[in-house]
C-alpha cells in the first residue's frame, strides 16, 4: 500500500517538474518581428518603367542615325561620282569640237592670209599710182585719168582677191559652245527620326512629422 502511494507521489513529482522545465523553455523563446512592408510610390514606379522604356527608345534613336548615315553616304558618292562623268563628258566634248574648228580655222587662215596680203599689196599700188598721176598731172584730163585707173586697178584686186577667197571654201564657223549641263538631283538624305524625351524624375514627396 505504502509502496503505490510513493510511486504515485513520484509521478505527480515528475510530472511538475516537467511542467517547469516546458515553461521555462516557453519563456524564453524569441518572439517572432512583424514583416515590414515597404510601400512602393506609384509615380517612382512609372517613372523606372518610363526611364527603361526611354533608354531602349534612345538606343534604338542611335542605331537608326547610323543607319542612316550609312544608307546615305555611298547615295552621296554615287551622285557625285555621276556628276562628275557628266561634266568631263560635256567638257570633253566641248573641247573636241572646238579643236575641230581651230584646225580647220587654221588651216583656212594659212590660206587666206597670203591671199589678202595681195590684194592690199595691189591696192596700196593702185593708190600710190594714183598719187603720183595727179601730181604729175593735175589738169582736169589728168586727174579724170588717174580717177579711172584708180577705179580700175582697184576693182581688178577686189575681184581678185573674191574668186581666190571663194575658192578656198567655205570658211570653218565659230562653234557655240552649248549650255552647261543641267546638275542633277542630289540624293535625299533619309529623315532623322524624332528623338526621344526622357522622362521626368518625379519631385520627392516629403515625409510628414511626428
Amino acid at each position: 500500500m505504502k509502496r503505490t502511494k510513493y510511486v504515485s507521489v513520484a509521478i505527480l513529482t515528475m510530472g511538475l517538474v516537467g511542467s517547469s522545465i516546458g515553461g521555462v523553455y516557453a519563456d524564453t523563446t524569441a518572439t517572432p518581428k512583424p514583416t515590414v512592408v515597404k510601400t512602393v510610390n506609384p509615380a517612382t514606379a512609372q517613372y523606372q518603367a518610363d526611364l527603361a522604356a526611354y533608354k531602349i527608345a534612345l538606343q534604338q534613336y542611335r542605331v537608326t542615325l547610323v543607319k542612316n548615315e550609312i544608307a546615305y553616304r555611298p547615295a552621296l558618292k554615287a551622285y557625285w561620282a555621276a556628276w562628275t562623268a557628266t561634266n568631263q563628258a560635256f567638257n570633253a566634248s566641248w573641247q573636241a569640237t572646238w579643236a575641230t574648228f581651230k584646225t580647220a580655222n587654221e588651216a583656212y587662215q594659212a590660206k587666206y592670209k597670203p591671199l589678202n596680203a595681195i590684194k592690199d599689196a595691189a591696192l596700196n599700188a593702185a593708190d600710190t599710182t594714183f598719187l603720183a598721176a595727179i601730181a604729175a598731172d593735175s589738169s582736169s584730163a589728168g586727174i579724170e585719168a588717174a580717177l579711172k585707173a584708180h577705179t580700175t586697178a582697184t576693182t581688178a584686186a577686189q575681184a581678185t582677191f573674191k574668186a581666190a577667197v571663194t575658192a578656198l571654201g567655205v570658211e570653218p564657223v565659230r562653234p557655240v559652245k552649248p549650255a552647261d549641263p543641267v546638275k542633277l538631283a542630289a540624293p535625299t538624305k533619309p529623315t532623322a527620326p524624332v528623338k526621344p524625351v526622357a522622362p521626368v524624375k518625379p519631385a520627392v514627396v516629403a515625409k510628414a512629422t511626428k
